[in-house]
């Protein structure tokens, strides 16, 4: 699962195969959380420059999670079209990760929720 539906009110976590937008506890609406992306940081400013979720925008659609993280190559070359869409403004760009309850390793935007309406 590279994506889940996140209620903030029931805290509470739902598969993203669930096709409602709403919480079926309390009609909340929904938040995704992505647990791949990059994120581009520059003072402080952080744009999402890439997801993998089929809800989201994304500008590079032909990368999959598989090949972000386990291609090198694929990785570079995607920071390399990232960079340029910023005019090598300075960005940073990096993946980020964190460690989930069963300290299994897997990727996230650490402390980060985007709020698809």
């Amino acid at each position: 699962k590279w994506v889940w539906k996140w209620c903030d009110t029931c805290q509470k976590r739902f598969d993203a195969e669930n096709h409602s937008t709403t919480c079926p506890i309390c009609d909340a609406a929904f938040e995704y959380i992505f647990q791949i992306a990059f994120l581009l940081e520059n003072s402080g400013l952080v744009l999402l420059a890439y997801a993998f979720n089929q809800y989201c925008k994304n500008l590079f659609p032909n990368y999959t999670p598989k090949e972000v993280y386990e291609n090198e190559a694929k990785r570079r070359e995607l920071e390399i079209m990232v960079n340029s869409l910023c005019n090598e403004r300075q960005f940073r760009i990096g993946l980020k990760s964190y460690r989930n309850p069963r300290e299994e390793l897997s990727f996230a935007i650490v402390n980060t929720k985007f709020i698809i309406e």
